[in-house]
């Protein structure tokens, strides 16, 4: 998930990866409606609310993204002079992807608490395992640019 925001941000610009990463807790609900871990209710109070806090955050990242802004002191707004559109698109992509995998991730995480719900353990288990993936990549990494 980092090594793609990584190169999202790397095609893009800092301001188009804030916004899509504010997508992540509608995409963690809509994925969670798809997969029947959340009931999705239209009559129900915390569904409106959650419906129209996603629809805000997607327009307010459309907004965020598209909105080109006036120019101050004669500097073009930040986010037309920051990309080329070609790369723009992949960079997008890239960070959406990032955001979709990270709310697999935060679903991935509330089925192992239903099942386990020794949360300390749950935190100390993933935090040892992406210290061992860091450093065999960092090592494999290493290797590859000194040699």
């Amino acid at each position: 998930m980092q090594i793609l925001g990584f190169l999202g941000l790397q095609y893009s610009s800092p301001l188009l990866s804030t916004t899509l990463l504010q997508l992540i807790p509608g995409f963690t609900f809509i994925l969670a409606v798809i997969i029947r871990m959340e009931n999705f209710e239209y009559k129900s109070l915390s569904t409106v609310a959650k419906t129209i806090g996603i629809l805000v955050s997607i327009i307010g990242a459309l907004v965020a993204t598209l909105y080109k802004g006036p120019q101050v002191f004669g500097i073009s707004p930040l986010n037309s002079i920051l990309t080329i559109p070609s790369t723009w698109v992949i960079g997008g992509l890239l960070m959406m992807i990032s955001s979709l995998i990270a709310s697999v991730f935060i679903i991935s995480q509330a089925f192992v608490l239903k099942k386990y719900p020794a949360e300390l353990i749950l935190i100390h288990q993933s935090r040892l395992m992406a210290l061992i993936y860091s450093g065999l990549f960092g090592n494999v990494f290493q290797v590859s640019i000194s040699s």
